[in-house]
């Protein structure tokens, strides 16, 4: 067996109880694979959350037998979303529900899933429309967008439908409702809305090391840090396998390999070496990767949820376990641990970032928030799990099926099981399952194991597909390592004078910010006034650009587009000049897009109440019609996104189009959204403040040019299309 997760291991067993002579050799020093207790300093960690529950009634048996029912805690089903300084409890319950949206946000979300009754999503192959057909734009945006898109490191848009349909099958609004107004408990016909699981006392690694010394006793020896490095085969099977050791070089002869190492690994291990399109098709296979901060802190400043799903979209933490509340012997009287967990690429800047950095990051992530209060943390350590989550890019399955044949073909002996042993987005039950028809198989039965996990006699939920499939992604999607940013930032003003000596100040100290630039559509001097106060040299550059009345074309999308014509560096920054939106704010949009992952990050007003609070009662009541006539009108292209009428982004050069854009008015991101359907975004949260000075742009004027540039906007959609 190659690799001591759940399925090597439950091979291993299966073969021990028939007497059969194995050995089992494992890369880590450590056994279980991602279903691990990791322990540092008496701290347990679950790496990822384990539920122990399945309606495999072999495996059920099987963690009966590996472990004493004493060893098993029946644990309540505990999990909350976190959105916007609120938890959302999961099953959803209509009135708590209510109250964290607000009235307000709970009453558009309603009228936002009828319009989708009335008028669905015109695309429901992705992600996104079919989340949004079933549940409305503004639910879809709360609750799916952000957190898949902090999963699978791309676009909700680049998910294909067939997952959401897996993942969420059986749920609508409806029905969430009526499980909201259901009392029965134990519901299990849906896998999200199971209230009760089962949990060994000291994490899941607890079944793994116990399984292993028990696969010991019966002879079958199970070599830590034993690294596979070449599988020598000839006449159609795999004779030997060589590992890497801490002793150095070892080999072992083998009648059957069962092997849970990542397929395209085994491929590439091979000796002598696959054809060429079999290596490319392996060496094109790729992974999610995944790592979690565990924070140290007092037991009664603690969440009592098993989990929380962080949906903010202004942090990178994706999910926050609370270890004491899976088992109270995983931490230590009086103090509990959080693990934070941040879905990540091998190389990427997470993954490089020192322990300290990234300990001092998911302090002041989970600090900011709300969920803590600040110097809480004790303590912190950081694990790094690589190759966690198989990744379906639009070619996978051809790929793994042409590994599949060339090894059927050539090493008729070597048997893949396990979630990156078939690159399938297995749980541990499924994964155990494989191994256990793996070893029938080899003892003359004929299961067909690639099925488990989608045919009807192989699954949790008695229905096609089981719901555990990860989703199918566009190939190839490029995950960069931290990007070198440099931008400049454009601030269109219009009689603001007394705002600028202010906004100067307030602007941080960013080493990727090379340039200020003001473009100046006053009549009270603020250019004069940023002569006065900038430089022309040094970092950042100061400068500013006055539109006499005869030049003010486009209003103030038209002064943006003009600074971003006068200005040469890769990203653009825009920020109105009004202070309502913070000057502070720069750096952490500047930071989100050296993840390298996306093309515009937008800076996203929270609490709607509170910026109602802002406006003026007229503002407020212009500010709600611009945000319907936009869904009404190029809703297609803004989907998902929370505040597209935002006065603060940050932007790629490169991705942006410029001859496309022709300004009206001062919505002008609306613009970039609408004509350009496949940027990657990300929206980075806020709370918007009260005007300084100057006055609104708003007005019965204004908000004319907005419709006539909506439906501009609306005819070129219908153009390209």
């Amino acid at each position: 067996m190659i690799g001591a997760g759940p399925a090597g291991l439950t091979a291993a067993w299966d073969l021990a109880e028939r007497h059969h002579p194995a050995v089992v050799l494992e890369a880590d020093d450590i056994v279980g694979g991602i279903s691990r207790t990791v322990e540092r300093d008496g701290w347990r960690f679950d790496i990822g959350g384990h539920r122990f529950f399945t309606k495999v009634t072999a495996v059920e048996k099987r963690w009966r037998e590996i472990l004493p029912e004493d060893d098993f805690m029946l644990r309540p089903r505990s999990s909350r979303i976190f959105y916007q300084g609120a938890f959302f409890d999961y099953p959803l319950r209509l009135g708590n529900a209510l109250r964290g949206l607000g009235v307000i946000e709970a009453t558009r979300c309603v009228l936002s899933y009828l319009g989708t009754r009335i008028r669905p999503p015109e695309d429901q192959t992705t992600f996104e429309g079919w989340v949004a057909a079933r549940f409305g734009w503004r639910l879809y945006a709360i609750f799916f967008k952000t957190y898949t898109e902090k999963v699978w490191g791309v676009p909700a848009t680049s998910i294909q439908a067939d997952w959401a349909a897996q993942r969420i099958k059986n749920l609508s609004l409806s029905r969430a409702v009526f499980n909201a107004l259901d009392p029965r408990k134990g519901k299990t016909e849906v896998t999200s809305l199971i209230d009760e699981f089962h949990y060994p006392r000291y994490g899941p690694g607890m079944m793994w090391e116990e399984a292993t010394r028990q696969i010991e006793m019966r002879g079958i020896p199970v070599h830590l840090e034993h690294r596979v490095d070449r599988l020598q085969h000839s006449d159609g099977k795999v004779r030997t396998v060589h590992v890497d050791t801490p002793e150095g070089p070892k080999s072992f002869e083998a009648s059957e390999v069962i092997s849970s190492m990542p397929i395209n690994l085994l491929v590439q291990a091979m000796d002598p070496p696959p054809p060429p399109d079999v290596l490319r098709a392996a060496g094109t296979l790729r992974h999610r990767d995944f790592l979690t901060v565990a924070l140290v802190i007092p037991e009664g400043h603690a969440f009592p949820d098993n989990w929380i799903y962080i949906h903010s979209p202004e942090v990178r933490l994706g999910r926050v376990q609370n270890f004491g509340t899976w088992s109270e012997w995983m931490v230590k009287p009086g103090r509990t641990c959080l693990g934070l967990e941040y879905f990540v690429n091998v190389g990427d800047d997470l993954w490089e970032m020192a322990d300290e950095d990234l300990i001092a990051l998911a302090t002041r992530e989970i600090e900011s928030i709300g969920l803590i209060s600040p110097g809480e943390v004790e303590a912190g350590y950081v694990v790094r799990i690589p190759k966690a989550y198989p990744v379906y890019d639009s070619g996978y399955a051809e790929k793994v099926d042409l590994l599949r044949r060339w090894l059927a073909e050539n090493t008729t002996n070597v048997h893949p099981v396990g979630r990156n042993g078939m690159h399938k987005y297995n749980n541990q039950d499924h994964s155990m399952f494989t191994a256990m028809l793996t070893v029938e198989n080899i003892f003359g039965a004929s299961n067909d194991v690639w099925s488990v996990n989608v045919e009807d006699e192989y699954i949790e939920e008695g229905v096609t597909n089981t719901g555990r499939d990860a989703p199918v992604l566009p190939a190839p999607v490029e995950f960069h390592a931290v990007e070198e940013v440099k931008a400049a930032l454009v601030v269109p003003t219009r009689d603001e004078r007394e705002n600028v000596a202010p906004l100067l100040e307030r602007l941080p100290e960013h080493p990727a910010l090379e340039r200020v630039l003001f473009v100046d559509d006053s009549t009270d001097g603020p250019a004069a006034e940023v002569v006065r106060l900038g430089r022309t040299s040094g970092r950042p550059r100061i400068s500013a650009r006055h539109r006499e009345p005869a030049e003010r074309w486009g209003g103030l999308g038209g002064a943006v587009l003009e600074g971003i014509k006068l200005t040469d560096e890769p990203w653009i920054a825009v920020m109105d000049g009004d202070l309502q939106h913070p000057p502070e704010l720069l750096s952490r949009l500047l930071d989100r897009a050296a993840g390298g992952d996306v093309d515009l990050v937008i800076a996203t007003r929270l609490n709607w109440d509170s910026v109602a609070e802002g406006l003026s009662p007229t503002r407020r009541l212009l500010s709600a019609t611009a945000g319907k006539a936009a869904t009404a009108l190029v809703g297609e292209r803004i989907a998902g996104i929370v505040d597209p009428l935002s006065g603060f982004f940050l932007v790629r050069r490169s991705a942006l189009d410029v001859d496309a854009l022709d300004p009206t008015g001062f919505k002008i991101l609306l613009e970039i959204l609408a004509t350009h359907p496949g940027m990657r975004t990300a929206e980075v949260g806020y709370e918007f403040g009260r005007r300084q000075s100057g006055s609104s742009k708003g007005g019965i004027v204004e908000g004319v040019r907005y419709l006539r540039h909506l439906a501009s906007m609306r005819r070129r959609i219908r153009t390209e299309s």
